[in-house]
């Protein structure tokens, strides 16, 4: 989905967006994992894929994952997140 068309030009118009990786079979070098490893405790991150809806503040606005129906029920559903 995040590679689609649609997806990026609502991305580019809407949100700044930050990816972590937490790859299972890549070492990290030991600055970024803690990194990581620190942002996803402040989180609560559980599962993968994760998607925060963020403020500039670092407040929580809503979180999403995996949607069934492709991009245009995501993106619905992130819209009525950010506003």
């Amino acid at each position: 989905m995040f590679s689609t068309e649609k997806f990026k030009q609502w991305a580019k118009k809407k949100v700044i967006l930050v990816e972590l990786d937490f790859p299972k079979h890549k070492q990290l070098a030991p600055e970024l994992k803690k990194q990581n490893d620190e942002l996803q405790r402040r989180f609560g991150i559980r599962g993968y894929p994760t998607v925060l809806f963020v403020d500039a503040k670092g407040k929580v606005l809503g979180r999403s994952g995996y949607r069934p129906g492709g991009v245009d029920p995501w993106l619905k559903d992130a819209d009525r997140k950010i506003r």
